[in-house]
């Protein structure tokens, strides 16, 4: 897909703009172009996020093709969350128990419970889930924001954590009671989550699963929480029947490379490439657009 030119993204700006200050009342145009810019930034390193109307009643429209790449994405955003689940990760699936492997270090305290698993929405977390989970962010990627481009921007990772088809992958000790209706379990309670969205890919046009988030509690790391969460988000990928599955990861986050890599993802077509600034200096970029391939015989 081309890219906008520079003034169509102006104009797009600015038509945003406009129609957010006469529409919703806002009175500082400055402070929402402030913030469309923060949001711009931030996706830098996420595809963007398409919206259509879902596909007319194929009853009144028998000679309608089948259906495209971009209507498996509407489609399966439109699920209600049970049905999704119940599709893809239904809830006695063993995917969603997971018994932590011993650590290398012996000192190491590596919980001796069994974990859960629980699949929600952006929608169905909690204040406090929600919380739990960006503090986690906070805690372990902050500082790699901070010493990039894309800046560690609070408010915009909120907006971000909270868009509409976001799915969340939260772990708990399986002791812990998972009460749908229960919005009072404390923040502490989340070990560690995965979130994703089934989307399209910006340039080739063909349905992925993009994780954004991968985050987990120091006291679970290197037990094999981690690529546990990876084989549930394959997993899901592949019944939903999106071609690979993407993410993004901080070029100086080297460990995270690694553990990916040997998941068997590798740089993606689309990740950036160093630029080379008018002084001759290479400038690398700060994060890298890695992927998988869910389709048998076929390349990330």
């Amino acid at each position: 897909m081309e890219q906008l030119s520079e003034s169509l993204v102006n104009h797009e700006r600015a038509s945003r703009v406009q129609k957010a200050v006469h529409g919703v009342g806002l009175n500082s145009p400055h402070k929402l172009l402030k913030r469309i810019r923060e949001d711009e930034r931030l996706s830098q390193t996420r595809p963007r996020k398409r919206r259509a109307t879902c596909p007319a009643d194929t009853e009144a429209h028998s000679d309608m093709p089948k259906l495209t790449e971009g209507d498996l994405v509407i489609e399966t955003n439109s699920l209600s969350p049970a049905e999704f689940q119940s599709r893809f990760l239904p809830i006695h699936s063993p995917l969603l128990v997971f018994v932590p492997e011993p650590k290398e270090r012996p000192t190491a305290k590596t919980p001796a419970d069994s974990l859960s698993m629980k699949l929600e929405t952006s929608a169905q977390l909690s204040k406090m889930e929600l919380d739990a989970c960006f503090n986690l962010v906070e805690e372990t990627s902050s500082e790699a924001y901070k010493n990039s481009t894309v800046r560690w921007r609070p408010k915009a990772k909120r907006r971000e954590m909270q868009d509409v088809d976001m799915r969340y992958i939260l772990v708990r000790r399986l002791s812990q009671p998972l009460d749908n209706n229960n919005s009072d379990q404390a923040p502490h309670d989340i070990l560690g989550f995965l979130s994703f969205m089934i989307t399209m890919d910006d340039d080739y046009m063909y349905p992925v699963l993009y994780v954004y988030e991968v985050h987990l509690s120091e006291g679970l790391r290197g037990c094999g929480l981690g690529s546990h969460l990876m084989n549930v988000a394959e997993k899901i990928g592949q019944g939903v029947g999106v071609t690979k599955i993407m993410l993004t990861v901080f070029t100086s986050n080297t460990a995270a490379e690694k553990f990916y890599r040997r998941l068997g993802y590798s740089k993606d077509d689309i990740s950036p490439e160093p630029r080379v600034l008018r002084n001759k200096t290479v400038r690398p970029p700060d994060y890298m657009i890695m992927s998988k391939s869910l389709k048998d015989g076929d390349d990330a």
